[in-house]
């Protein structure tokens, strides 16, 4: 589903409601071997409220559904859910991504979750007497000062790491389906024809 960018907010309920569809939908039955798995790319979900969010990503899971929500920034999500069930969401997601030029709240919360390295040393190699110090892995300063071509993945029980990325514009192939139209779908008189495409402008 997509909305004009600069009438995010303006559609923001009818984005929740599409949603909250979406999930239902996913969630009416067991899925089996013939069942396709559903990825679910949810961009600028600061701007929109899913009831009871939480609970739902947290279940759909066994439905073969994955969900990824992308944020401007994570303290969008206290400003929309308040600060418990903000962190309630993060707290529901196994993996996190973040590019260069994170703001300041984003870059500590990876500061955080890339967690902490203890360095070891002994004055001589027999020595008994071991003395250690205990320092960030990564600061956030250099959080938001990784290269505009890299990004910071820290993913379940895993060592984080930072992988050289493409933006999607610079890749032919991905370039090529971004630049696609719309799937054909049905003549309106088929009677299984249940979708189609509304341009939302204002």
């Amino acid at each position: 589903m997509i909305t004009p960018a600069q009438n995010t907010e303006y559609y923001g309920f009818l984005t929740s409601l599409f949603f909250r569809s979406v999930f239902n939908a996913c969630m009416r039955k067991m899925p089996d071997r013939r069942t396709l798995p559903v990825y679910i790319l949810y961009d600028e979900f600061g701007h929109s409220t899913i009831p009871n969010f939480v609970s739902t990503a947290n279940t759909i899971r066994g439905y073969n559904v994955s969900i990824s929500i992308i944020l401007q920034s994570i303290s969008q999500l206290s400003a929309r859910y308040g600060q418990e069930y903000a962190y309630s969401i993060q707290g529901g997601f196994n993996t996190y991504l973040t590019y260069a030029g994170a703001d300041p709240e984003t870059a500590k919360f990876f500061e955080q979750i890339t967690g902490r390295t203890r360095e070891r040393q002994k004055e001589h190699f027999l020595d008994i007497v071991e003395t250690y110090q205990e320092y960030n892995l990564m600061n956030a300063g250099d959080v938001r000062t990784i290269h505009e071509s890299e990004a910071l993945i820290v993913s379940g029980n895993r060592h984080p790491i930072k992988l050289m990325t493409t933006p999607y514009f610079e890749s032919w192939s991905l370039k090529r389906c971004a630049n696609k139209g719309p799937a054909k779908l049905p003549s309106p008189e088929h009677h299984s024809a249940y979708l189609q495409y509304v341009g939302l402008e204002r």
